[in-house]
């Protein structure tokens, strides 16, 4: 009998290009001058601790990994290929509505993207706000109608508890009656909210 090691590999994109004010996970602004060092890296980690297992998942997440230029990713994707990837593999991509190109979705499919996160978080324009994000309910069906030309594996994020109406929660779920995969929802935390500048950070950042 043959002992077959599977291996599922989570990589983070800490780069965002805002950061939101609820949010807790580890990020930074995101500046082209530390994306190569990076990824560079991250690729000799891989090879340094990588033992050729099988992979049979890959989630990308962040930080927001969408926010990533063209030839940025196309180099994380290309780091990739040094995993021995399962056939029927499950691999995810996080993106934020607002860094969704059609370009882009072309990129992550052609390297194997088949599972895409898309974080919505609120369908209600207030909460949106409320949350520091800088899309809208029109720009979340206007980019899930694009991710679908492209993908019909799609996950959504929402979340619940950044308001006293439970009813908005409700509405979210059956926005439209939206078609996708898989809906994740995760609680508003008000001892994570912060005050932030984004351009003060911007301007520390390029020091």
């Amino acid at each position: 009998m043959f002992l077959v090691m599977f291996m599922s590999i989570y990589i983070h994109i800490p780069f965002c290009s805002s950061i939101c004010t609820y949010c807790d996970f580890c990020k930074i602004i995101y500046n082209r001058k530390y994306i190569d060092d990076y990824l560079d890296n991250l690729e000799k980690e891989i090879r340094l601790r990588y033992k050729k297992e099988n992979v049979k998942s890959i989630y990308i997440g962040g930080g927001t990994p969408s926010c990533l230029e063209d030839n940025e990713l196309i180099k994380l994707f290309n780091i990739v290929k040094l995993f021995n990837i399962d056939e029927n593999i499950e691999f995810t991509m996080e993106c934020n509505v607002e860094s969704i190109t059609e370009e882009k979705l072309k990129i992550m499919s052609n390297h194997g993207i088949n599972r895409i996160s898309i974080g919505v978080e609120s369908f209600n324009d207030d909460i949106i706000k409320k949350l520091g994000r800088h899309h809208n309910k029109k720009m979340v069906f206007d980019k899930i109608n694009l991710v679908k030309k492209y993908f019909n594996n799609i996950n959504i994020d929402l979340i619940y508890a950044a308001y006293s109406d439970m009813d908005i929660l409700k509405r979210d779920f059956s926005a439209n009656q939206i078609i996708i995969a898989s809906i994740f929802t995760y609680k508003f935390d008000s001892s994570n909210i912060i005050t932030i500048n984004n351009k003060l950070i911007e301007n520390m950042v390029d020091l």
